[in-house]
């Protein structure tokens, strides 16, 4: 399996736990089996590098009450596609992942997930999010994680889904 099999297979082991973590933080009751959920998901990160997202202990019906339906309305991510990044001087080869959003219906992108190789495990070093505001281009803020500059040309692309909306194609189709 080459590196790029790798790595699509680890994102998208991460996209399942991720939604079964958010999934239980609307529904799961029980505080120690939603932690486990939890864990599952933060072991896809880097060492400093956190999920970003959790909840209290103590709960209460209300809560449960109206954020459950939520959960009816979470999907998993798509993975669009993967790019192989050469030469990066902190990581190598740095693999960027763009993932759909969480909801039912969501096509188009919404999270970068990159990923490289630490003491010879995947780990995810960084998450980008796609600001929602600009509809004349792709701008990707850093939401936790590495601060990653000019990665230059991907030397390697896997395009998997083609994402609707026609900025994000444009992107999808290029050379990236």
């Amino acid at each position: 399996m080459s590196d790029m099999d790798e790595v699509i297979e680890f994102v998208a082991r991460y996209v399942l736990a991720e939604h079964e973590e958010q999934v239980a933080s609307f529904t799961e009751r029980s505080y120690p089996r939603y932690t486990r959920t939890q864990k599952a998901v933060e072991a896809f990160f880097a060492p400093r590098v956190t999920q970003g997202f959790s909840r209290s202990a103590f709960e209460s019906d209300t809560y449960f009450a109206q954020f459950a339906p939520k959960a009816e309305r979470l999907a998993a991510r798509t993975l669009f596609a993967v790019r192989r990044y050469a030469g990066d001087p902190s990581y190598g080869d740095l693999y960027r992942a763009y993932l759909s959003g969480n909801h039912q219906g969501d096509a188009g992108y919404d999270r970068n997930v990159y990923v490289a190789r630490l003491e010879g495990a995947w780990k995810i070093v960084a998450v980008y999010g796609l600001d929602p505001d600009d509809e004349e281009e792709l701008w990707w803020d850093r939401m936790r994680g590495a601060q990653l500059h000019d990665l230059g040309a991907a030397a390697e692309t896997r395009r998997l889904t083609p994402p609707s909306p026609a900025l994000h194609r444009a992107e999808f189709d290029g050379e990236g």
